[in-house]
This record gives C-alpha cells, sequence and structure tokens, in this order.
C-alpha cells in the first residue's frame, strides 16, 4: 500500500522533530549541570577532609575563617617575585630570611621548629589589621583568616600541608611572602630598594635587551610604525631575572581564534587584523611580547604600538618579529598568541 502525507502533517512531523531533539538537548544540559554540581560536591567534601586538622580546632573555638579560591585573589604575588612559563623560580627572589626545618641528616622533620619559626615570622611580617592568606598549593584554595586567629592555629594549619606541595602565608597587598615546601625548606621573601649599584647593572640589562631586539625594532621603524620600548617593573632587576612573560588568566578566558600560520599570508593579515578590531583597547595601546626569556643581564622589554598603526599595518608587525610573540591590550583581558604555525585568539 502507497501511503501519500499532506503537507500539513509533513509539518507537524517536522515540529514534532524539533521539539523532540529541544526536549533531548535540555535533559542533556541538565544532566551536565548535575554532574558538574556533584563534582563540586565531591570536592568540596574531599577538601573539607583534607583540611580537617585545622578547619575543626578553629570550628571548635568559634573562630572566623573564610575559604577563598586564588582564583579569586587578584595581585597576590608581589611584582618583584620571579615568574616562570609554568611555576614561579623561588630560587631566584631575594631570601631575606630562611631556615631548613628537615636537615639532611636526620629521618624525621623538626616540625617544633618549622611551627615557631612560621609564627615568629608571621607575626613580625604581618600588618595587626590585615587578614591573612594560608595557601594550599595542591588545592589552589586558601584560608583567609585574620592575624591573630593565624598565629593561634597556624601549627594546625601547616599540619594541613598537602604532601609534596608548598604552603605559602601572605597577605596582599602587602610586599612579602612566607614560602615552606615539603623537602624541609622555609624562606621569608620581601621587596627590598635596589641599591645604586643594582639600579646601574639594570640599566645594562636593559640596554642588552633592547640590542637583542635591535633588528626587529629596526624592521618595525622602517615601515612607519612608531613604537615605544616597555621593561619589566622590578628595580633590583639585577639580582634575579624579575617577572617573566605574561600569563593569561586561563580561568577567564577561553580560546576563540585558530588559524594555521602557513596559508595564504593575506588571510593571515586579514584575520588578524579582524580579531583586533572586534575587540576593547580602553587605552589604545597593543603591547608586544616576545617569547624571549629575560636574564639579569639581559633584560628583554615589550614593544609597544597604537592600536591604530596594527590595524593598518598588521602585515608589517606580523612579518617584523622573527620569533613567536604575544599581541595584548592595555586594560582589557585578550590576546592574539602569534607561532611560527600557528596563530591563536584568546578572549
Amino acid at each position: 500500500m502507497v501511503r501519500f502525507f499532506s503537507g500539513a502533517q509533513g509539518c507537524y512531523q517536522a515540529r514534532m522533530t524539533e521539539a523532540r531533539r529541544a526536549e533531548l538537548a535540555r535533559r542533556l544540559a541538565e544532566m551536565e549541570a548535575r554532574k558538574r554540581a556533584q563534582a563540586k560536591q565531591e570536592w568540596k567534601t574531599g577538601l573539607r577532609a583534607s583540611l580537617t586538622p585545622v578547619l575543626d580546632p578553629l570550628e571548635a573555638a568559634g573562630d572566623p575563617y573564610e575559604l577563598v579560591d586564588m582564583s579569586q585573589v587578584h595581585d597576590w604575588i608581589p611584582g618583584w617575585v620571579p615568574w616562570g612559563w609554568s611555576e614561579m623560580p623561588w630560587h631566584l627572589a631575594p631570601v631575606v630570611r630562611g631556615l631548613r626545618w628537615w636537615p639532611h641528616d636526620s629521618p624525621e622533620p623538626d616540625i617544633a621548629l618549622r611551627d615557631a619559626t612560621a609564627r615568629q615570622w608571621l607575626d613580625e611580617l604581618a600588618n595587626d589589621n590585615a587578614p591573612a592568606l594560608i595557601v594550599y598549593q595542591d588545592y589552589w584554595m586558601a584560608l583567609r583568616v585574620s592575624k591573630p586567629v593565624a598565629l593561634r592555629h597556624l601549627p594546625a594549619a601547616l599540619a594541613a600541608m598537602p604532601e609534596y606541595r608548598d604552603v605559602w602565608i601572605l597577605s596582599p597587598p602587602h610586599d612579602w611572602i612566607i614560602r615552606l615546601d615539603m623537602t624541609g625548606v622555609i624562606d621569608a621573601f620581601e621587596g627590598q630598594p635596589a641599591t645604586p649599584a643594582e639600579r646601574t647593572a639594570a640599566r645594562a640589562a636593559c640596554r642588552a635587551g633592547r640590542n637583542a631586539l635591535l633588528s626587529e625594532l629596526r624592521r618595525i621603524a622602517a615601515a612607519g610604525i612608531r613604537y615605544r620600548l616597555d621593561y619589566p617593573e622590578d628595580p633590583a632587576f639585577a639580582r634575579w631575572p624579575g617577572p617573566g612573560p605574561f600569563r593569561p588568566r586561563w580561568d577567564h578566558i577561553t580560546e576563540t581564534l585558530r588559524l594555521d600560520m602557513r596559508g595564504e599570508a593575506e588571510a593571515r593579515d586579514a584575520t588578524a587584523r579582524d580579531f583586533v578590531a572586534a575587540r576593547p583597547c580602553p587605552t589604545g595601546w597593543l603591547r608586544i611580547q616576545l617569547h624571549y626569556r629575560s636574564t639579569s643581564e639581559c633584560r628583554v622589554p615589550d614593544v609597544r604600538i597604537r592600536r591604530q598603526a596594527f590595524l593598518d599595518r598588521s602585515e608589517a608587525v606580523l612579518d617584523t618579529f622573527r620569533r613567536p610573540f604575544m599581541i595584548r591590550p592595555e586594560g582589557a583581558e585578550w590576546l592574539l598568541d602569534i607561532g611560527p604555525v600557528m596563530m591563536r585568539g584568546i578572549g
């Protein structure tokens, strides 16, 4: 038997299909939301169990505390602390005081010495009226308490140290950090004013950094693009490499562009230009940061150009630099990462 369906029946079936798809999409979204909520709750439960050594005494004493996700704590690393690509090289920071609480020749750590030292340094460094943060690296979570509460419960807080992970004690924006690691070392780091000799060495490092970019700077000037050089904020740069490359806050921004650089140059130029044109640049300045590792002898600057200059001559900028680099605005969270093979837009 041959069946015939009218146009109305076909439209009805199409609507039923769309409604069914929408219902399936809704159910899938709800299921994913439940999974995320369950995973978050399981993480909170595990975190609570891991921090039991300090949370139980705090709650028993009725002392107020707050658990803070570190993504919510802005500018918690002072500007003088050197950054690397994947970690902070603490061995290059200016150690003001240090102590080994687990001697190499001892089978057991001296926990009493660790706790007493941390408490003494915290008392000396912390402002009486500012909250202290006890940061657990493994959990990327901080315990925020007042200074008196921190001093009372510091041994308990350190008893919750994750194995083979750091604990940092700090109080942003104050200019110090206490760091404890499970190799048995406690260090205190503070920002220190540079000596005249260090400032002289820092100026020499700036000149060396400019010379390292000299060929690129000549090319960009020949293209008619005016630029400024900007060095990392670090008055005592001669003592350690200082802040490394800018690192995006990956928890806040996502990849929105991916282009193979081995294609046509015109497509590359247009894509980069359109990406920059479509995004905010509050100050009108773009910052070009080359993937060039600074050292205490060679302090490589960022190159600042006007946003309009990039929009007018994007091909000149992209052809000028012969090594990977990033373009990012001042005052907005996005960047264009230019590599030898791939261009990535983020934010």
